[in-house]
Parts: structure tokens; sequence; C-alpha cells
């Protein structure tokens, strides 16, 4: 008997910035969020820490966590997104081949689900994950696809799609991609936050409808439940206004929302950057990424 069923959620992709996204960081970031299970939130103490999804506890808390679970499980489908988590946490840790060695292990996994249940879409979306940050961009595409295929109302697999290609530097690809998943997402009344930051950061990486890709980024930090992210893609959105030749649109006003967030970062998130230099755009965006720790600690591939 199946526990429970792995569900694809990315939210992010990171990508390695050409000369016109002057090597900056959008939400599409390097992972997304990991491979989740229906119901699994709040399953035990130890999975609330091993996914930490908002790094409330410390790394080797997590690690220990993970650990723990695939220690005290025999359930096949548990093990792909417990290798995941712990390979993220690694990760942040700096423990690169470790970090290395899990998301083999948890490929391996999402494998021999594949196998069992050939008709399901997350299978192929998490496997596809992996692969996007282990750099096997082709056989992510593959998998993506066939996910696409497979559910017409799934998101992900699109979002994945144009985090492969965000990586790949085929921005306009990765703007069709999306845009799929934006139509996927009106025809099913989905809503993903994540959806709208993407869309918000393809479009700063092109330099392109500049005011509707705001609006895009406004709309994530507006229904994030929690905006780190979304700032994150405005600041990013900021950063590349500031190196096109048309004037940045103005950000609007704090949203109650972003209390949470450290005073720099509301700074940055709230500054207009119209009259500022690239330097200053450039200084916003670095106190984003360095509050995420973006190249760390973030997930965005099997989710």
């Amino acid at each position: 008997m199946k526990l429970l069923t792995c569900i694809a959620a990315l939210a992010m992709l990171a990508f390695a910035a050409p000369a016109a996204a002057q090597s900056a960081w959008g939400t599409l970031r390097d992972g997304f969020w990991g491979p989740t299970f229906s119901g699994s939130r709040g399953v035990s103490s130890d999975w609330d820490r091993c996914t930490n999804s908002n790094r409330v506890y410390d790394v080797q808390i997590s690690i220990d966590s993970c650990t723990n679970l695939i220690a005290a499980n025999d359930a096949r489908s548990w093990f792909g997104p417990l290798y995941w988590y712990r390979g993220l946490r690694y990760l942040a840790a700096g423990n690169r081949e470790q970090y290395r060695n899990d998301l083999a292990q948890a490929e391996e996994y999402f494998s021999i689900e594949i196998r069992a249940n050939p008709r399901e879409y997350w299978g192929y979306n998490n496997r596809a994950g992996v692969q996007t940050r282990l750099g096997h961009f082709d056989n992510a595409l593959v998998d993506y696809e066939r996910a696409a295929t497979l559910s017409r109302d799934a998101i992900a697999p699109h979002m994945g799609m144009a985090g492969v290609y965000f990586r790949q530097r085929e921005f306009r690809a990765a703007l069709e991609a999306l845009d799929s998943a934006g139509r996927t997402a009106a025809r099913t009344g989905q809503s993903w936050p994540s959806l709208h930051a993407a869309r918000c950061d393809v479009r700063a990486a092109l330099q392109i409808e500049l005011d509707r890709a705001l609006r895009f980024c406004n709309r994530a930090v507006r229904n994030a439940d929690t905006p780190s992210y979304a700032l994150t893609s405005r600041g990013y959105f900021h950063f590349m206004a500031a190196t096109s030749r048309r004037p940045p649109p103005i950000s609007p006003a704090p949203l109650k929302k972003m209390r949470t967030m450290p005073p720099h970062c509301m700074r940055a998130a709230l500054s207009p950057c119209a009259k500022a230099t690239w330097r200053k755009a450039r200084r916003i965006w670095l106190a984003h990424a360095k509050w995420m720790n973006l190249e760390s600690s973030t997930t965005q591939t099997p989710v």
C-alpha cells in the first residue's frame, strides 16, 4: 500500500547568468521546493526538521533528522524525497560530495517509483529535478516533457523545463514554458506565486515587458506565504531594470508581510531604483542574495 504520493512543486530555478544578466540570480533558483508528499506536512517533528522549508533549524539538526527518517522507514516512496532533502542540507553545510551522493540516491529511488508507476507524472518530474541539479539537462528535459504529457493539469513540469532553459541561457524558450504554465494555471484555477515570480525573472533577463514583469513580481510578493523568494525576484528585477536603457518602474508601498524580513532586505525591496546607479542596483540584489543564501541552501527541482 502506497503511503503517500510524491507531488512536484517547483518554485524556482538557478541560472548561470549571461552577459546580459550580469551574473544575477532570480527566483527560478537552483532547485525547487523539494519533492513533497501529499499530506506530509506535520507528519512528524523529524520530517519538519528534515525538510526545513523555512530554514529555521540548524543544518546539522536537519541532516540528523533526515538520517533518522531514512533509518526508520522501509517505505520505498519515502526514500527519494528524504535523500533529496538531506542532500540539500549537506550542500548548505558545504559538503558537496555527500550532496551529490544523496542526489544520486534520490535519482535511483525516483527511477524505481517510475518503474512502479509509469503513468504517474510526479516520478518523472522529481527525477528531472535531480537531473537538473546534477547538470544532466537533456535527460531532465525528456523527463519534464514526459511528465507534462502525462498530466495536462500539472504546472510543475513546465516550470521545470523553464528552469533548465534558463540555466542554458535559452531565455525565449524559458519564457514560452512559463507562459504555458500560466495558461495551465488559469485553466485549472491553480495559484502559484512562484510562477508569477518566475515570469518576472525571465522578462527581466530578456529586458522586455518590464512593466508587466514588475506586476508579476508584485503579485508574487503579495500572494506568497513566505515572500522571501518573491522579494529576491523583485531585487533581481530592479538589478536588471537598472541595466536597461529604459527607466525601471517604481515599486509599490511596503506590505505587512515584509515586516518579517531583515531591515536591509525591506529597504532593498522597497527601493524604487529609479534614481539608482548600476552599482547601487547591484548592491540591492546582493543584499537579497546574501540573506537568502541562495547558492548554498535553496532547493527548486523535484518539488
